[in-house]
């Protein structure tokens, strides 16, 4: 019989989830010493080394640090398994095992802003007695309001900690029913959507509930085998197509000092480096070069695995600016500095030159833009900031943007958030916002968390294999901008042409507020261009070319 309320197959779901995994290391014994970030990949660590226990807490403000150290055995996982690293003590920590970085992993204990517990745990450690060290902050997002009203410090409490056996046949099958429901009321062909619920329906009866863990586990097969051959028997449509990539938007200097960005910038790319290692698939696009520098000069075993993911395809370097700047009261020459310093940098480095201005969260973009773009040697820009109109809509997703000399590039504007997740509704979401699908029915849209949230997870990774092949679903894969905007070129010619500013309705009064550290700015930059025309003469080139160097730097630092 037929399940009528959706609500109670939607909990038989959800109770799949215990199932999935199981404790086999328990750490509950650590040991915490506790320092200060001093910034360049320095740190003042304090005289002293406490017992620390999981159900106790630590406290810290900025910049400061927290290690917590201990050791265990890994255990050898059988056929169809697999092994995660659990982890949940608050703020934001970077992982390592034997003193070699696996990954990060964060709370929403305390204001957190993003919970990521689990990390997957190398194939090479297993059966091997292993060190473990996790280096931690707090989240400085989650206590800035606290820190304005006066607090110097924050509490955490450490909730668990272990290593999990997950069986990957039953995290497969969890992924793939979810997800399949969670479709059902979004599918626009309502008779595919109601043969679906039933495929849902029927497998997850199959499941037996109410017996031992084995038996469970043993029928997982079964129900699977009842879903596939339901959905082997819908057609095979599929509504346009979505191309989804990871990402992770870091603002250097926001909520936080910018050294601490160098903290968030090491945690975000090792979990971004071991998610590709586990996931051959995932496709990561990353901007801002000063991003990369930080992490080359503090963390270079790091940023030489992004060299290898660059040139296998994985890794996307974007944007070719220095930092992701505001366009609206920069000068045209510090946005024009902004792309030499970046580009500089990226070939120098990765050899790659982006074709892409990528400035997802800016607040309004000026009509200067497209010439600077263009006469940059770029083509493309992509920005999600505007989804934030709190007036009018923004009348285009693709369209050719004009600049006032008449200069123009080929825009994107995708009407879904630059950070969250990759399931089924972000990808209609982002099917639903394309205003030009009759033209070019594929949309853009990014997965992940930034501002240390450390990029994407395993969810969000096998929720995007659980997407493939359902009917009725827009066709989504897990690529790059280049891809993206490579297919949209072929209709170019008919988009839409926009001749004017993008202006923001929203985040009014930002570019009066801090009016001294503006002010100030835009003091040093004009001294900076003031020093740059009054160059030494050739006779004492040994001496400018130093010059020229230092100006250079503390251009980087300006911008």
């Amino acid at each position: 019989m037929p399940t009528i309320n959706r609500r109670v197959l939607s909990n038989l779901i959800e109770l799949i989830k215990p199932y999935i995994s199981e404790s086999v290391v328990s750490l509950d014994n650590w040991r915490i010493r506790r320092g200060k970030y001093d910034g360049e990949g320095k740190f003042t660590v304090y005289p002293g080394e406490e017992d620390f226990k999981v159900g106790s807490g630590w406290h810290g403000g900025y910049d400061d640090a927290a290690w917590f150290s201990c050791e265990c055995d890994v255990p050898v996982c059988s056929q169809g398994e697999k092994l995660y690293f659990n982890m949940n003590f608050g703020g934001e920590t970077i992982i390592r095992f034997d003193g070699e970085i696996i990954g990060s992993v964060s709370s929403k204990l305390h204001n957190g802003w993003v919970c990521r517990e689990n990390i997957p745990l190398p194939e090479k450690y297993e059966g091997k007695h292993i060190k473990i060290e996790a280096e931690s902050g707090i989240c400085c997002g989650g206590f800035c309001d606290d820190a304005m009203a006066g607090a110097k410090e924050t509490y955490y409490d450490a909730v668990s900690s272990g290593i999990l056996r997950v069986n990957k046949l039953c995290e497969d099958y969890y992924y793939k029913v979810r997800t399949l429901f969670d479709s059902v009321e979004l599918i626009y062909d309502k008779v595919i959507a109601e043969r679906i619920y039933r495929a849902v329906d029927e497998s997850v009866h199959v499941l037996r509930f109410d017996f031992t863990r084995e038996d469970f586990l043993d029928s997982v097969k079964p129900a699977f085998d009842v879903l596939n051959k339901h959905l082997g028997e819908l057609p095979d449509y599929h509504p346009g197509k979505v191309i989804m990539c990871g990402h992770s938007h870091i603002d250097v200097a926001w909520l936080w000092t910018v050294k601490e960005s160098e903290r968030k910038a090491v945690r975000t790319f090792a979990n971004t480096l071991e998610l590709m290692d586990e996931y051959p698939e995932y496709k990561f696009a990353q901007s801002q070069a000063v991003l990369y520098d930080m992490v080359k000069k503090y963390a270079p075993d790091i940023f030489s695995r992004i060299k290898e993911k660059v040139k296998s395809g994985q890794w996307e370097v974007m944007g070719n600016a220095w930092v992701e700047a505001d366009t609206n009261i920069a000068s045209g020459e510090s946005l024009i500095r902004q792309l030499l310093y970046g580009r500089e940098f990226f070939v120098r480095e990765f050899g790659i030159d982006s074709d892409t201005y990528w400035l997802p969260d800016c607040f309004g973009f000026t009509w200067a833009l497209p010439q600077i773009i263009k006469k940059s040697g770029m083509k493309n820009f992509i920005t999600a900031k505007l989804c934030a109109n709190d007036t009018n809509a923004f009348p285009h997703s693709m369209f050719k943007w004009r600049s006032h000399s008449g200069d123009d590039v080929t825009a994107y504007f995708t009407r879904v958030s630059y950070q969250g997740e990759y399931d089924v509704g972000r990808v209609f979401e982002c099917r639903n916002g394309n205003k030009q699908s009759s033209i070019a029915d594929i949309s853009f849209g990014m997965f992940g968390y930034g501002d240390g949230g450390s990029g994407s997870t395993t969810d969000m990774l096998e929720r995007a294999e659980a997407l493939k092949n359902i009917p009725g679903v827009p066709e989504t894969v897990n690529s790059s901008a280049h891809e993206f905007f490579d297919e949209i070129g072929k209709k170019a010619d008919e988009f839409p042409v926009y001749d004017g500013e993008l202006y923001f309705e929203n985040h009014r009064g930002t570019f009066t507020s801090q009016a001294f550290v503006k002010k100030t700015t835009g003091a040093v930059s004009l001294h900076l261009e003031t020093r740059r025309y009054c160059h030494p003469p050739p006779s004492s080139w040994g001496k400018a070319i130093m010059t020229v160097q230092s100006l250079n730097g503390c251009g980087k630092y300006c911008l």
